[in-house]
């Protein structure tokens, strides 16, 4: 039984996860408003740039966070 072969694996689904999940809130972000448009803006601008962009691979998401810079700056 390879463990470290185990937790990469887990390391890479739970990473998958929170992409996901981080991609829908950017989705559902359009629908919201007053609060809880600020809490999501503010949520997604302290995503570690780590999640957002990895550059031992190929995995840039970079530009799905424009919109969130350009709301935040709409918002102050």
């Amino acid at each position: 039984m390879d463990v470290s072969g185990d937790d990469e694996a887990e390391r890479s689904t739970t990473f998958n996860m929170l992409l996901s999940f981080l991609k829908e809130l950017i989705g559902k972000s359009e629908e919201f408003q007053d609060e809880l448009l600020e809490s999501t803006v503010g949520l997604l601008l302290n995503v570690p740039i780590v999640i957002i962009y990895q550059a031992d691979s190929s995995v840039d998401n970079l530009h799905l966070w424009k919109g969130v810079m350009i709301k935040a700056l709409g918002l102050s």
